[in-house]
């Protein structure tokens, strides 16, 4: 099944996707509730509740309109299981000896007051060339994936400074709006504003501002401020967040040449509906017809480390393009052969467990992510007070969470936090060595 095949099916559909999809984000929101630091809007809500709920939803209606067996089915029912269990389980336990070592060693990296100023100072040096290289990715005519070609390393280190440096910003600028006069408040709030800004135009997601609010609420509840989010503030905080990534897709259609101001309109929120569709991309393309059974893929070792080393250099010690071998890119190759764009589906943990692994091999899989969830949340609990600490875990698991969607980074995202502060740490202490 096609995304044309698809989207004939989905709209006709439409109000059973919408049904089951509430149902699920509900039923893992309110399950899972308490095992956030920032409750009911925790990161983890977006990336798992959200995503996988309407993913779930696709899946059911596959399955009711006869499109995929009931074996694919009950396998990622068996997944999902898997997955859910460590968090459901352990939503209440917040301390483990893993997250213990893993604070003791970030926390170590803190040897002077030169690391937040380094952090700053990285931030602007990496963000010049990104933008003179290439330009502002929110308005791209392709998407982001292509417009970072060839500069993958320099934007995935971006990622990782500029969380810092926007965690740094928003415990200070909640320090003025707690305890700063009116002016002191108003100056503060324009740089504040204009470095998010900024950072969307650079970033590129047509999700980004719903990623700062998460990001936002996040570093505050786990310093420890307390704060209440009403239904209406809800309401609004998601209005905006739907109203931003309409405009995005308005300047897309503006970009492509449509003058027709009705018709951008209406295909902006087509298209916008088509994305939250597409949160089950790859099991409408790679279920129906057995097709994950038919492609071949990388060794799951090559998965791992080619985000690390990049694409390039294990294709050239493979022998063969490893990016096309990627689970995600076969499916869509099947489908589009001739598809030449970077980016493509992504595997998300149950498809990617259970190609590499096997069926069995692919619960265990499950299992074991579903406890690293619970350690990097065990970890954001234990920053608690701590400034440096709580945007440092904080800027981990909200990055991390990602590892749900798209496994194969795993080992890519271990690798650009530890060379960011451990660089950062040893430069900081030949700074102090150097003025002692």
């Amino acid at each position: 099944m096609n995304y044309e095949d698809f989207f004939a099916l989905a709209y006709n559909n439409i109000v059973e996707f919408f049904v089951i999809s509430i149902f699920f984000l509900f039923f893992f929101v309110f399950t899972l509730r308490g095992f956030g630091a920032a409750g009911i809007i925790d990161p983890f809500h977006f990336i798992f509740s959200f995503v996988f709920s309407t993913s779930y939803a696709v899946i059911i209606i596959l399955y009711i309109n006869n499109e995929i067996e009931l074996f694919y089915l009950v396998l990622l029912t068996l997944y999902s299981i898997s997955f859910l269990f460590p968090i459901y389980f352990f939503r209440n336990r917040r301390k483990d000896l893993v997250s213990k070592y893993i604070y003791g060693f970030f926390s170590s990296i803190n040897t002077s007051h030169y690391v937040t100023r380094i952090f700053i100072l990285l931030y602007f040096i990496i963000l010049i060339p990104l933008i003179y290289v290439k330009g502002f990715s929110l308005f791209t005519s392709t998407n982001r994936f292509e417009d970072n070609s060839g500069i993958g390393g320099l934007a995935r280190f971006y990622d990782i400074i500029w969380l810092f440096v926007a965690g740094s910003f928003i415990l200070y600028y909640k320090r003025i709006l707690l305890y700063g006069g009116t002016i002191r408040k108003t100056i503060l709030f324009f740089p504040f504003l204009a470095f998010f800004i900024l950072n969307m135009l650079v970033i590129g997601s047509k999700s980004e501002l719903v990623q700062y609010v998460l990001f936002y609420y996040l570093i505050i509840s786990a310093y420890g401020y307390k704060f209440k989010l009403s239904i209406a503030k809800l309401t609004i905080l998601g209005g905006l967040s739907l109203c931003f990534a309409l405009i995005v897709l308005f300047f897309n259609f503006k970009m492509e040449g449509d003058g027709d101001f009705s018709n951008i309109i209406n295909e902006s929120f087509l298209r916008l509906l088509d994305r939250i569709m597409s949160n089950g991309d790859m099991y409408y393309l790679g279920l129906p017809h057995n097709v994950i059974e038919k492609i071949k893929t990388n060794n799951v070792l090559i998965d791992f480390f080619a985000p690390v080393l990049s694409s390039k250099l294990i294709s050239h010690l493979a022998g063969y393009d490893v990016y096309t071998y990627d689970i995600g890119k076969q499916i869509l190759l099947f489908h589009y052969p001739f598809y030449d764009i970077a980016g493509g589906p992504v595997e998300h943990f149950d498809l990617f467990g259970y190609k590499h692994f096997g069926i069995i091999g692919g619960i265990m899989f499950s299992a074991f992510l579903g406890m690293g969830v619970v350690i990097l949340r065990n970890l954001v609990f234990l920053s608690r007070g701590n400034v440096f600490m709580t945007i440092v875990t904080c800027s981990i698991y909200f990055k991390m969470l990602a590892v749900i969607l798209k496994p194969s980074i795993l080992f890519a995202f271990m690798f650009d936090f530890l060379s960011v502060y451990i660089s950062v740490g040893v430069i900081s202490i030949l700074l102090v060595g150097k003025r002692s």
